[in-house]
């Protein structure tokens, strides 16, 4: 069996559940240590397979989903599909277990290069806004992504520059002064205003404009923003060394800011809790038993 392959008939490779039929290209570690992590509950850290249909080209393709858990957050679901027919790609981060009661916000003061590397899980129904450039999107404005804060800047960057193709090119410099053609007129000024603004913020990426805040606020609490890598590293190994991670509880991060909150009806309402009933679930409340 070819190197990174899954054989359905070799027994070592069961770690896989509900495998689809035939052989998945799949990279497996098949050391002792992920081998054993299958009695820890079906679906627990263990890559799952299934079939399903490819949104672009509708042949058939597999997903592949894994329930891992974030040290010093919580558990959360990682999704990817890759299709072999049409090159589709997709990747979901979903959170796991109960509702929180309440949201998260993060702030992050941005001011080494060190921060850019920081992991980051941002869910699909979170907000960012970074107030150096005015920059506002709204919560459920990107799908859920687990990157870096390099990473996100990176990829709002280039939504808002793919979502606006006639911001860039001959479309956004070269607009007739007139309907009757003949010369053209001067970039105008949303244009001017909005290259400048993507140029700041893809300067904000690459850390040649520091410092800068970064804010993630999540109503559902399901977003995560982790340490400079060199702590994250220390941590591990502290937490490793130790067999608790009673560190991650300890570890104070200067440049960063947490703050829980309640959320507003509208909120609640978007989400499809207004009408959810989280507590006493027996018990015969004014809209019936739930």
């Amino acid at each position: 069996v070819a190197t990174g392959t899954i054989d359905d008939a070799d027994p070592r490779h069961k770690n896989v559940t509900n495998a689809a039929p035939a052989h998945h290209a799949l990279d497996m570690d098949i050391t002792p240590t992920t081998t054993a992590a299958a009695g820890k509950g079906l679906g627990r850290e263990e890559a799952m397979v299934f079939p399903t249909m490819c949104p672009s080209c509708h042949k058939a393709t597999e997903t592949t989903m894994c329930v891992t858990d974030i040290p010093h957050f919580k558990e959360v679901i990682i999704m990817s599909l890759l299709c072999d027919g049409c090159g589709y790609k997709s990747n979901e981060i979903k959170g796991g277990g109960a509702i929180p009661r309440y949201g998260t916000k993060i702030s992050l003061t941005v001011s080494h290069a060190d921060d850019l590397a920081r992991e980051v899980l941002k869910s699909d129904t979170a907000g960012v806004e970074i107030l150096e450039i005015e920059m506002v999107l709204e919560e459920g404005g990107l799908d859920g992504v687990y990157t870096t804060v390099e990473g996100l800047l990176t990829k709002i960057h280039d939504r808002l520059e793919g979502a606006n193709p006639f911001q860039g090119g001959d479309a956004a410099v070269k607009q007739h002064a007139s309907n009757d053609g003949g010369e053209f007129s001067a970039p105008s000024p949303n244009y001017v205003s909005f290259r400048n603004f993507l140029s700041r913020l893809k300067g904000m990426a690459a850390g040649a404009e520091l410092p800068f805040t970064i804010a993630i606020s999540d109503p559902l609490s399901n977003s995560f923003v982790g340490p400079r890598p060199k702590d994250a590293v220390a941590l591990s190994l502290r937490a490793e060394k130790e067999d608790s991670r009673a560190c991650f509880e300890e570890f104070v991060d200067v440049g960063m800011e947490m703050e829980e909150y309640e959320r507003s009806e509208e909120q609640n309402e978007i989400l499809g809790l207004a009408d959810m009933k989280t507590e006493n679930y027996g018990e015969e409340g004014e809209g019936g038993t739930n």
